[in-house]
């Protein structure tokens, strides 16, 4: 990657970050690994999407847990479930513009970032290794913070 190409793409994240949460990202580079789909070469949101699989339960599951006191376990993992569903945390990386800094390899190539945002399997793994992202860059608070602005 050229030395332009990575100011711009930096420029973009930290804008993204900036406009959608009012987060300064302290590693970019987490990020720009969150927002690059695995056709794009190495590395990619892979493994950070296997990370936020278990932020995103976490974080939502306190969330649920204060935000509904007198749900019992079975209740609260039916919760869970249902927020945990792949339409829905796609449709959450959808509502949050999350196609929007991410990159993708030559598979894609022909395809509008418009049409790539209707895979819910491409979106979801995003929305998961964005809340990896911040987790390992901001902490837990703001993962959960950014949870409650968008899954709720």
């Amino acid at each position: 990657m050229s030395k332009e190409i990575e100011d711009s793409r930096i420029e973009k994240i930290e804008q993204f970050l900036w406009k959608g949460f009012l987060i300064k990202p302290n590693a970019c580079e987490v990020y720009d690994e969150a927002f690059t789909h695995s056709t794009h070469g190495h590395p990619n949101n892979q493994r950070l999407a296997f990370l936020g699989d278990r932020v995103y339960d976490l974080v939502v599951g306190q969330l649920l847990m204060k935000k509904h006191p007198d749900f019992e376990k079975g209740r609260l993992t039916s919760e869970l479930r249902n927020i945990h569903d792949e339409n829905f945390q796609a449709e959450i990386a959808r509502n949050i513009n999350l196609i929007e800094p991410m990159v993708f390899g030559e598979t894609y190539r022909d395809n509008e970032k418009s049409d790539l945002e209707k895979r819910d399997g491409i979106m979801e793994e995003a929305l998961e290794a964005f809340f990896a992202a911040l987790y390992l860059d901001q902490g837990v608070d703001k993962a959960i913070e950014v949870a409650d602005s968008v899954v709720f």
